[in-house]
């Protein structure tokens, strides 16, 4: 639980980036966003470990997870430990999948989906009236739209590393189902004002061009439902962007043999950099 709660702390990198500067010779920018991406993945294997016995025991590593928040609940409090969640999660989800060359470890249960879905639903409803209160939830977005990412190519890995043609389906069904959730939150968030709507339209496209890079094998099938969203921004798209989205629109992707570790490499340490700033920029407002 100690790892759990070093994972969650977003001053542990600002504190790490410190000692790195006092010492000499180490990294200062990197050492941090490292360090939790090997504890994380320390943590996805003994949660890995438990949950093939009983699926249950997430609940004992993660008991928030049982019971998202309504989005009645919304308030300052809860969107800021919603927020941290979200991160939380991420990072968790990094090291599952850092571990999928040799030995994937499947640190959550794809049946908690909709719980996943839920916080990430909370995260966006609240993002508008909330996200100026403080720095750390002015990143909300940036930690929703990754966990998105992140949660996608986890369910294709399970599905890829399973031999149960049921469990397959299954995970190909909690994708299509994850985004059937999400995808009517971002464009509740499209109709607030132009400057949020830039702003979500931003962190979209930043996520569906890290499904490219990851080369996804669902996405093809994510474009009618993200349609809305792409025809509303299409003359915003950058042409590199909109070039790569026609070529995937009409071709077939496979997950086989893909190399996902430079991509979580580069999560990781924009999650880790965003801590970074987060953390310094909290502290600065504070004095």
């Amino acid at each position: 639980m100690d790892f759990i709660e070093f994972l969650q702390d977003y001053h542990v990198l600002n504190r790490m980036k410190n000692v790195a500067r006092e010492s000499g010779g180490l990294s200062q920018d990197t050492l941090g966003g490292d360090l939790k991406i090997g504890l994380a993945k320390y943590v996805a294997h003994e949660i890995c470990r438990s949950i093939s016995r009983d699926s249950r025991a997430i609940y004992r590593y993660l008991p928030w997870l049982s019971s998202p928040p309504a989005v009645t609940q919304l308030g300052a409090s809860e969107f800021v430990d919603c927020v941290g969640r979200v991160r939380l999660l991420s990072w968790i989800l990094i090291g599952s999948l850092s571990c999928s060359a040799s030995a994937f470890s499947m640190a959550i249960p794809i049946d908690c989906s909709h719980r996943i879905s839920d916080y990430i639903q909370f995260v966006l409803a609240g993002f508008a009236e909330l996200s100026n209160q403080s720095v750390l939830n002015m990143s909300a977005l940036f930690h929703a739209f990754h966990l998105c990412q992140l949660w996608t190519i986890y369910c294709e890995e399970t599905l890829l590393h399973s031999c149960n043609s049921s469990s397959r389906e299954e995970a190909i069904a909690s994708v299509m189902d994850f985004w059937a959730r999400i995808t009517p939150a971002i464009l509740q968030l499209l109709s607030h004002s132009k400057v949020l709507a830039d702003m979500v339209n931003l962190h979209f496209l930043n996520a569906v061009e890290g499904l490219l890079e990851a080369d996804s094998v669902v996405l093809t099938r994510l474009y009618a439902m993200w349609y809305p969203i792409l025809a509303a921004y299409h003359s915003n798209i950058p042409s590199h962007l909109m070039v790569r989205l026609d070529f995937f629109e009409n071709s077939v992707q496979s997950a086989a043999g893909r190399d996902l570790s430079p991509w979580l490499k580069k999560i990781g340490f924009k999650i880790g950099q965003v801590e970074l700033q987060s953390s310094a920029a909290t502290q600065f407002y504070s004095v």
